[in-house]
Protein backbone atom coordinates (compact mmCIF):
# COMPACT_ATOMS: atom_id res chain seq x y z
CA UNK A 1 0.00 0.00 0.00
CA UNK A 2 2.76 2.38 0.92
CA UNK A 3 4.22 2.10 -2.68
CA UNK A 4 0.94 2.60 -4.61
CA UNK A 5 -0.50 5.37 -2.26
CA UNK A 6 3.48 7.33 -1.31
CA UNK A 7 3.85 10.70 -2.28
CA UNK A 8 7.51 12.44 -1.93
CA UNK A 9 7.60 15.14 0.79
CA UNK A 10 6.81 17.60 -2.21
CA UNK A 11 3.80 15.71 -2.47
CA UNK A 12 3.87 14.58 -6.04
CA UNK A 13 4.09 10.91 -6.59
CA UNK A 14 7.28 8.98 -5.50
CA UNK A 15 10.77 10.34 -6.28
CA UNK A 16 13.77 8.39 -6.08
CA UNK A 17 15.43 11.58 -4.19
CA UNK A 18 12.52 12.13 -1.63
CA UNK A 19 11.17 9.63 1.26
CA UNK A 20 8.22 8.63 0.67
CA UNK A 21 5.28 10.56 2.63
CA UNK A 22 3.52 7.93 4.84
CA UNK A 23 0.13 7.69 3.50
CA UNK A 24 -1.54 6.39 6.72
CA UNK A 25 0.34 9.35 9.13
CA UNK A 26 -2.21 11.33 11.44
CA UNK A 27 -4.16 13.86 8.97
CA UNK A 28 -3.46 12.08 5.63
CA UNK A 29 -6.39 9.43 4.78
CA UNK A 30 -9.50 10.19 6.22
CA UNK A 31 -11.66 8.45 7.74
CA UNK A 32 -9.37 6.02 8.73
CA UNK A 33 -9.65 3.68 12.02
CA UNK A 34 -7.33 1.67 13.38
CA UNK A 35 -7.79 -0.67 16.45
CA UNK A 36 -5.46 -3.56 16.39
CA UNK A 37 -1.99 -3.38 18.15
CA UNK A 38 1.18 -4.92 15.92
CA UNK A 39 3.16 -7.33 17.63
CA UNK A 40 6.33 -8.37 18.44
CA UNK A 41 6.92 -12.08 17.75
CA UNK A 42 10.34 -12.37 19.45
CA UNK A 43 14.15 -10.75 20.54
CA UNK A 44 16.76 -12.25 18.74
CA UNK A 45 20.78 -11.71 19.82
CA UNK A 46 23.45 -11.72 16.75
CA UNK A 47 27.11 -11.86 17.38
CA UNK A 48 29.21 -11.71 14.38
CA UNK A 49 25.99 -12.64 12.14
CA UNK A 50 25.34 -15.41 13.79
CA UNK A 51 22.13 -15.80 16.50
CA UNK A 52 23.27 -16.75 19.91
CA UNK A 53 21.27 -17.57 22.88
CA UNK A 54 19.64 -14.30 25.18
CA UNK A 55 21.50 -16.53 28.16
CA UNK A 56 25.15 -16.15 26.34
CA UNK A 57 25.51 -12.40 26.01
CA UNK A 58 29.47 -11.27 25.50
CA UNK A 59 31.09 -8.82 23.65
CA UNK A 60 29.60 -6.44 20.97
CA UNK A 61 26.03 -7.93 19.79
CA UNK A 62 22.97 -7.31 17.57
CA UNK A 63 19.82 -6.88 18.85
CA UNK A 64 17.40 -7.72 16.55
CA UNK A 65 13.13 -7.50 16.54
CA UNK A 66 10.85 -9.65 14.46
CA UNK A 67 7.72 -7.33 14.34
CA UNK A 68 4.21 -7.11 12.38
CA UNK A 69 1.02 -5.43 12.34
CA UNK A 70 -2.55 -6.06 10.19
CA UNK A 71 -3.96 -4.13 8.25
CA UNK A 72 -7.00 -2.51 9.52
CA UNK A 73 -8.59 -2.53 5.94
CA UNK A 74 -10.16 -5.19 3.89
CA UNK A 75 -7.08 -6.40 1.14
CA UNK A 76 -8.08 -8.00 -1.52
CA UNK A 77 -6.19 -11.37 -2.75
CA UNK A 78 -3.36 -12.17 -3.13
CA UNK A 79 -2.53 -9.77 -0.96
CA UNK A 80 -5.33 -10.64 2.27
CA UNK A 81 -3.80 -11.54 5.61
CA UNK A 82 -0.40 -9.89 5.15
CA UNK A 83 1.62 -8.73 7.98
CA UNK A 84 3.23 -5.21 7.72
CA UNK A 85 5.73 -3.25 9.23
CA UNK A 86 4.66 -1.29 12.33
CA UNK A 87 4.86 2.61 11.97
CA UNK A 88 7.53 3.11 15.16
CA UNK A 89 9.43 0.54 17.19
CA UNK A 90 11.72 1.66 20.31
CA UNK A 91 13.55 -0.38 22.92
CA UNK A 92 15.47 -0.31 25.97
CA UNK A 93 17.27 -2.24 28.24
CA UNK A 94 15.45 -1.39 31.72
CA UNK A 95 17.66 0.36 33.89
CA UNK A 96 20.25 0.39 31.68
CA UNK A 97 19.93 2.44 28.62
CA UNK A 98 17.06 5.38 28.19
CA UNK A 99 14.34 4.21 25.28
CA UNK A 100 15.67 4.41 22.00
CA UNK A 101 13.94 4.62 18.40
CA UNK A 102 14.95 1.80 16.16
CA UNK A 103 12.47 2.81 13.25
CA UNK A 104 10.25 5.29 13.16
CA UNK A 105 7.87 5.33 9.77
CA UNK A 106 5.28 7.79 10.87
CA UNK A 107 5.86 10.51 9.40
CA UNK A 108 8.14 9.13 6.43
CA UNK A 109 8.80 6.02 4.38
CA UNK A 110 12.73 5.65 4.04
CA UNK A 111 14.01 5.13 0.20
CA UNK A 112 15.37 1.46 -0.49
CA UNK A 113 18.72 2.36 -0.72
CA UNK A 114 18.01 2.76 3.47
CA UNK A 115 16.46 -0.60 4.19
CA UNK A 116 19.68 -2.07 4.92
CA UNK A 117 19.85 0.18 8.06
CA UNK A 118 16.42 -0.65 9.57
CA UNK A 119 16.15 -4.10 8.48
CA UNK A 120 18.01 -7.33 9.86
CA UNK A 121 19.12 -10.61 7.82
CA UNK A 122 16.11 -12.68 7.18
CA UNK A 123 13.87 -9.80 6.58
CA UNK A 124 11.46 -10.52 3.50
CA UNK A 125 8.51 -8.44 1.96
CA UNK A 126 5.40 -9.77 1.27
CA UNK A 127 4.88 -11.37 -2.25
CA UNK A 128 1.54 -12.48 -3.67
CA UNK A 129 0.11 -15.48 -1.51
CA UNK A 130 3.19 -15.78 0.40
CA UNK A 131 3.71 -13.52 4.18
CA UNK A 132 6.99 -11.41 4.37
CA UNK A 133 8.74 -10.81 7.75
CA UNK A 134 10.11 -8.11 9.66
CA UNK A 135 12.98 -8.01 11.47
CA UNK A 136 14.67 -4.68 12.75
CA UNK A 137 17.48 -4.20 14.14
CA UNK A 138 17.18 -2.60 17.22
CA UNK A 139 20.79 -2.39 17.85
CA UNK A 140 23.96 -2.82 15.91
CA UNK A 141 27.22 -3.20 17.57
CA UNK A 142 25.86 -2.71 21.35
CA UNK A 143 28.94 -3.16 23.39
CA UNK A 144 27.50 -5.51 26.27
CA UNK A 145 31.23 -4.76 28.45
CA UNK A 146 29.26 -1.67 29.39
CA UNK A 147 27.46 -3.28 31.69
CA UNK A 148 28.11 -5.54 34.99
CA UNK A 149 27.57 -9.74 34.00
CA UNK A 150 23.68 -10.45 35.01
CA UNK A 151 20.31 -10.56 34.05
CA UNK A 152 18.75 -7.75 32.65
CA UNK A 153 15.33 -7.13 30.95
CA UNK A 154 14.58 -5.57 27.45
CA UNK A 155 11.38 -4.43 26.21
CA UNK A 156 10.44 -3.90 22.88
CA UNK A 157 7.09 -1.31 22.01
CA UNK A 158 6.02 -1.49 18.53
CA UNK A 159 3.45 0.94 17.84
CA UNK A 160 1.09 2.04 14.86
CA UNK A 161 0.04 5.61 13.58
CA UNK A 162 -2.91 5.46 15.74
CA UNK A 163 -1.23 5.01 18.95
CA UNK A 164 -2.16 1.01 19.28
CA UNK A 165 0.87 -0.79 20.71
CA UNK A 166 2.27 -3.68 22.41
CA UNK A 167 4.62 -3.68 24.97
CA UNK A 168 7.29 -6.91 24.58
CA UNK A 169 9.65 -7.84 27.55
CA UNK A 170 11.96 -10.49 27.70
CA UNK A 171 15.38 -11.64 29.67
CA UNK A 172 19.14 -11.15 28.22
CA UNK A 173 21.80 -12.66 30.31
CA UNK A 174 24.83 -11.02 30.54
CA UNK A 175 28.13 -12.88 30.79
CA UNK A 176 31.16 -11.31 29.81
CA UNK A 177 34.46 -13.43 30.65
CA UNK A 178 32.44 -16.74 31.37
CA UNK A 179 32.57 -20.02 30.45
CA UNK A 180 28.58 -20.86 29.93
CA UNK A 181 27.36 -24.87 29.72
Amino acid sequence: MHERCGLNQTGTPRAVSAPFVNPLRRAALAPFADHTAPTVRSLQVAHADRFVAKTDVSGSIDLVADVADTTPLLVRKPWQDMPVMPAVVRWRIVGVTRWNVAADFRQTIPLPSAFGGFYARRTSQNHAGRCGRYRIYLARGWDSTTVRNGTYSVEVVAADTRGNSTRFRTSLRVANGLRLR
